[in-house]
């Protein structure tokens, strides 16, 4: 078991736990309840819970990768986290004129460095190149003009 990517799974389902039975009292319960058309309502909810299933998707997807069954799912949930960090810095400046009303961002960044690691680690002990991320095997391939097929 890959214990950085572990740690990462660990975390990314604390936040979700967190945005189901902390966020939703706090951030959609009074979008809800307030004097909005039902539409604005019903699309909040919808988006709210959204959210909740793709970071239960997520978390669910670091655990199966801790576990060393595929990487692939790695790379989806960095974008999605990554994505997640933009808006809520995007949004934190543009909105509130900085970036800790909104510190979601930061559990989200932190999930992203212990997978960094995770696969870092994962990919020396594999002996591969790590620092260039999925096209490091591609360019050392081509600067090594080798014709072999290459694993990523």
């Amino acid at each position: 078991m890959n214990k950085w990517i572990a740690g990462a799974a660990l975390l990314s389902s604390v936040l979700t736990v967190a945005h189901i039975f902390g966020g939703t009292p706090q951030f959609l319960t009074p979008v809800v309840r307030a004097d909005l058309d039902a539409d604005i309502r019903a699309a909040a909810s919808v988006v709210w819970h959204a959210v909740s299933l793709l970071l239960i998707f997520d978390s669910a997807v670091l655990i199966g990768v801790a576990m060393g069954r595929g990487r692939a799912g790695a790379g989806v949930v960095a974008a999605h986290y990554m994505g997640f960090v933009a808006l809520f810095i995007y949004f934190g400046v543009s909105q509130l004129g900085n970036v800790t009303d909104l510190p979601q961002w930061i559990i989200f960044a932190a999930i992203l460095a212990m997978l960094w690691m995770g696969m870092r680690a994962a990919a020396r002990a594999n002996g591969r190149e790590w620092y260039r991320g999925a096209t490091a095997g591609v360019i050392s391939a081509r600067r090594h003009n080798s014709h072999k097929a290459v694993t990523l």
